[in-house]
């Protein structure tokens, strides 16, 4: 008598763990926590900040305006108050950045209306580099704000 073969295969070793996801680093986790349209808002008041020192305070070239620098600081003190969880003002984070993208927005406008009339009309005398990649960077950051503000507008139907 022979004995059978056993033709089962062994059983399959469990498949190797996952690595552990990549450790995110507090800008990522930070800039994750804000929809597309608060995200724009902020990014926006970065670079109307950031611009205006650079352009405006080490350059000495262009000058974006009180306004618009003030709305747009308040936008990022609104920001870095709501990541420390120490928001204790009566109105919504959404709400605060919505307010700010539009008045920065509307002041914007006009501005850049006011600065694109005064460089098209002399257009002999073109203002220096540094003066048209400030205004550049200002009209982007003044178009992220209002844009983000429109959407934070339109996500939320009717303003409460």
């Amino acid at each position: 008598m022979s004995d059978p073969v056993n033709t089962t295969p062994p059983p399959a070793a469990p498949p190797p763990a996952a690595p552990p996801p990549p450790a995110r680093s507090p800008m990522s986790s930070m800039m994750a926590s804000l929809s597309q349209s608060e995200l724009l808002v902020v990014a926006g008041a970065a670079l109307l900040v950031l611009g205006d020192l650079v352009f405006g305070v080490l350059l000495r070239d262009f000058y974006a305006g009180d306004l618009i620098w003030i709305g747009a600081a308040l936008a990022l003190l609104a920001f870095w108050l709501h990541r420390r969880g120490s928001w204790g003002l009566p109105m919504r984070f959404d709400t605060t950045l919505m307010v700010l993208g539009a008045i920065v927005g509307l002041i914007g406008a006009r501005d850049l209306i006011i600065e694109l009339y005064f460089v098209l009309r002399n257009l002999d005398d073109l203002p220096s580099a540094t003066y048209l990649l400030g205004l550049v960077a200002w009209a982007i950051g003044i178009v992220a704000m209002a844009v983000g503000a429109w959407q934070l507008y339109r996500g939320r139907g009717a303003v409460a």
